[in-house]
């Protein structure tokens, strides 16, 4: 996916009307408000419900469940008329909630047994709400937010801000060095005729060292970043920021977003590597060009 290509309008300040977390899933171009108190889902948001729900549905259906569109009172009445024979036992329905999103209320999931085990739904619906967990987890903390609309109990560490639930509270390490001295801005400068490294080099009167460029191959004609293509291809989903913005603003935009590794290409990659930044801990790890997408997929736990 590109980035430039998709539609996430992250608004730089939280807006004014709606609790603290509708205000940072409008922020972060996940929902919109569309009428009082009443929130559409944008294709951000739609697609951590999906994740959400192929979570659900991978449990679920290991112990037989199957998906149905039945509120309970009708679900109920459905089975009391028609399963009529043993053989027809057990039975695990569950639904999703859809629509909008209305304040003060959660997006939902409801699961009906009929003469099923109900320790076997309860431990399914245990890892259910586990993988939930993991998912917004490895989302970061900027779905963690105090809030007296809050559903939860949050636990925060003053020193260094970490926040999680009481349930999956976790330890950080403090924030990473600042950058050695010396290690000025970026600034843009003209370089005409001038195709490699060395040729960079010659022209700037700076070592080969001091110089940075993109790797990139070509296909069908367009340039894409191999590591970008690298990633998709070992099953990875991959975000490529290639809008025309300053890497401060890509930054601050996929930490408001929930990406929660990121590869930032540089002044590094002359010496083969680049940096992996992952959310959650903001540790920084220098790594060579061919071992992101084994450094990616063991993040991910793909």
């Amino acid at each position: 996916m590109r980035w430039s290509k998709l539609f996430i309008p992250t608004l730089r300040e939280l807006p004014a009307e709606g609790t603290v977390a509708e205000k940072w899933l409008v922020r972060a171009g996940y929902a919109r408000a569309i009428s009082t108190g009443v929130y559409g889902w944008l294709p951000l948001g739609q697609r951590v419900l999906e994740k959400l729900r192929r979570a659900a549905r991978a449990e679920l259906e290991a112990i037989g469940g199957q998906e149905v569109e039945l509120t309970g009172a009708a679900a109920s009445a459905i089975a009391a008329g028609e399963l009529r024979s043993a053989k027809l036992l057990p039975q695990v329905w569950y639904r999703f909630e859809a629509g909008p999103l209305r304040a003060r209320q959660m997006m939902g999931l409801e699961v009906f047994g009929f003469g099923a085990n109900e320790a076997v739904v309860v431990r399914r619906l245990s890892a259910v709400l586990d993988r939930a967990r993991l998912i917004f987890w490895n989302s970061g903390d900027a779905l963690c937010r105090t809030t007296e609309a809050g559903l939860d109990v949050a636990v925060i560490c003053e020193p260094c801000g970490g926040k999680g639930s009481a349930r999956n509270a976790m330890t950080r390490p403090t924030a990473p060095p600042a950058d050695p001295e010396g290690d000025f801005a970026p600034e843009e400068f003209h370089t005409p005729r001038q195709k490699t490294i060395a040729d960079l080099s010659r022209f700037t009167g700076l070592p080969e060292s001091a110089q940075m460029k993109s790797l990139v191959l070509v296909a069908n004609g367009k340039p894409i970043l191999v590591i970008y293509v690298d990633c998709l291809e070992a099953g990875l989903e991959a975000l490529y920021d290639d809008r025309d913005e300053r890497p401060g603003v890509k930054f601050k935009d996929a930490d408001l977003i929930g990406v929660p590794l990121r590869i930032n290409v540089g002044k590094k990659l002359a010496e083969g590597k680049v940096e992996v930044v992952e959310r959650i801990t903001k540790e920084i790890t220098d790594v060579a060009v061919d071992e992101v997408v084994d450094i990616c997929r063991a993040g991910r736990g793909v």
